[in-house]
């Protein structure tokens, strides 16, 4: 569906990379979210470019 979303819970003060892939070998960071020690939701509003995409939330270092 489009826009594809996804909620995650947050630390404050943290930094978040919503990253992306097609092959689980190569991530793209789409966004950097800092923490507020409540829910953030993030959306992708690109055009879908394959016929599945993985997203995951990581935690900057």
């Amino acid at each position: 569906k489009f826009p594809f979303s996804l909620r995650f819970k947050t630390v404050e003060g943290q930094v978040y990379e919503v990253q992306s892939t097609i092959d689980f070998r190569s991530w793209t960071t789409l966004a950097k979210i800092k923490g507020t020690g409540s829910e953030k939701v993030f959306a992708d509003r690109r055009k879908a470019l394959f016929p599945r995409q993985y997203y995951r939330v990581k935690l900057k270092e």
